[in-house]
């Protein structure tokens, strides 16, 4: 069973402020979705077709590099401002603290 200190953890992970009465609540209902999840993974899927409705096959392009990329990446790299050695110093975008 799910603890309501992990429930509560998870709340503060997903950054959602969970009244102290609803945690009970909130605890039940991961343990629900955790035993179901329990079950799917007991499935038996060897023997399942696996087809798509469209027919479609993999139509990306290969994930290659080109030399403009690099250059572009190159470019910024030298105009940025804030460096430490070989890295590039941004300002703090997130607080650990935020709710």
């Amino acid at each position: 069973m799910i603890s309501l200190d992990e429930v509560k953890h998870l709340a503060k992970l997903a950054y959602l402020n969970v009244a102290p009465s609803n945690l009970k609540k909130l605890q039940h209902d991961l343990q629900r979705v955790l035993t179901y999840v329990q079950v799917l993974t007991q499935a038996a899927t060897t023997k399942a077709p696996i087809s798509h409705i469209t027919g479609l096959t993999n139509i990306t392009r290969p994930d290659t590099p080109s030399r403009q990329q690099a250059s572009l990446s190159q470019g910024l790299i030298e105009a940025f401002t804030l460096k430490q050695g070989r890295w590039l110093k941004v300002s703090k975008v997130l607080d650990k603290d935020a709710p």
